[in-house]
């Protein structure tokens, strides 16, 4: 079973590369206040003219397709 999450697309680099933003919520072990964490994750696409900045898409762990790329839009 593939590794899933959702995020935002943030910036579409070139025709294979697109910068998504995952945004988590996590609560503090003391204080038990919940709090915000974003990480960028750089996703293969080869549908660059269906992406658009801002929409919500579903990615999936793959194996590495380059140094920083191991995710692949679903």
């Amino acid at each position: 079973m593939k590794k899933t999450i959702t995020g935002t697309i943030k910036k579409i680099i070139d025709q294979s590369t697109v910068k998504v933003n995952v945004l988590r919520f996590v609560r503090h072990p003391k204080y038990q206040k919940q709090f915000r964490v974003s990480k960028n994750f750089l996703v293969d696409s080869n549908k660059k003219s269906d992406l658009i900045v801002g929409q919500t898409i579903i990615i999936e762990e793959v194996r590495s397709i380059s140094k920083r790329k191991s995710w692949r839009i679903v």
